[in-house]
């Protein structure tokens, strides 16, 4: 799509109403086209007919045009900046934030509609200036969070979540590569949060240390079982996801009551265990029978075959 070359036709022999204008601009979902379409409107005579947009090309000067459109990634803010960005943010009800810790300055970018997904995702020598911004202030809706050490990914639980004990969001995403969780964490991580949807994938190590020696899988047990069964029955949880975690025998009741309480769940939607060796528990488990869940997904999970299904139907299910 190509606009420069109506440019001028547009602005001299055709005068076009600013609502036609901006509906357009909104139905565009290219970044670079949507803002060379902005542009053949932005002059003298005719800024007006931008109403609102303006504000995307203003910013577009100082920030990224791809953060801006089709949706809003938010990775710096300034006081100067703050009244454009909330003139755009009224375009969106989501709005991603990367490393803005002015909680103060980002809340009067807000209106009512707006939500927050907060991506966290700090370097080895990061500020840890996120540790203590009260994010609790904001409507934060998801949660990302990448982990680079130990340190980090126990403070984050620690003291971030320990901040937010009634966190609104919809989905907790932990993707750490190195993240120490004990019971204590676990009860404040599911017990406090009152989401509908849990990622939690423990990463063994990052393939470009292979001369290191990697870390074991963490082990979920007991106690950490009956806390996220608890918290199945108790949120109306529609995705749930589990990667690379360790169970044993000895913890048997606790999988299948886990096991049980995913699929007895009348929102769950979809489900996946991912290097998770709950496959020898499965011919435990009970199945609603029709199973309404849209995708279930099993990957290494020590299965072997499909019988234990019984009369479940199992023809969506992902092996």
């Amino acid at each position: 799509m190509t606009w420069k070359r109506s440019r001028h036709g547009l602005a001299s022999n055709m005068t076009f109403p600013s609502p036609v204008i901006q509906k357009i601009a909104l139905y565009i979902q290219d970044s670079s086209d949507f803002f060379a379409f902005l542009t053949c409107f932005d002059d003298e005579s005719l800024g007006e007919s931008l109403g609102e947009l303006r504000h995307f090309l203003e910013l577009s000067k100082h920030l990224n045009p791809t953060d801006l459109w089709p949706k809003i990634q938010l990775r710096q803010l300034t006081p100067w900046l703050a009244p454009s960005v909330r003139r755009v943010a009224s375009f969106f009800t989501a709005i991603s934030v990367f490393e803005v810790y002015d909680v103060s300055l980002l809340r009067k970018c807000l209106h009512p509609h707006n939500i927050v997904d907060l991506v966290i995702t700090p370097s080895d020598n990061a500020d840890r200036a996120w540790l203590t911004a009260p994010f609790s202030m904001l409507p934060v809706q998801h949660i990302t969070f990448q982990s680079p050490d130990y340190w980090t990914g126990d403070l984050f639980v620690e003291q971030m979540l320990g901040s937010m004990p009634n966190l609104p969001g919809s989905t907790l995403c932990l993707h750490p590569s190195k993240l120490q969780v004990d019971t204590a964490q676990f009860v404040l991580l599911y017990v406090s949060c009152r989401g509908e949807g849990l990622v939690l994938f423990n990463r063994i190590g990052d393939r470009k240390h292979v001369t290191q020696p990697r870390r074991p899988p963490s082990r979920l047990h007991g106690q950490q079982l009956e806390i996220l069964t608890e918290w199945l029955h108790r949120c109306p949880v529609t995705s749930f996801e589990l990667g690379r975690w360790r169970v044993n025998g000895r913890d048997e009741t606790s999988v299948v009551a886990l096991l049980d309480a995913v699929f007895a769940s009348s929102t769950l939607k979809h489900v996946t265990f991912s290097n998770t060796p709950v496959g020898r528990f499965l011919p435990m488990t009970s199945f609603a029978a029709p199973i309404r869940m849209q995708s279930v997904a099993f990957t290494y999970i020590s299965l072997n075959g499909t019988a234990y299904l019984g009369n479940a139907d199992a023809s969506f299910l992902n092996f």
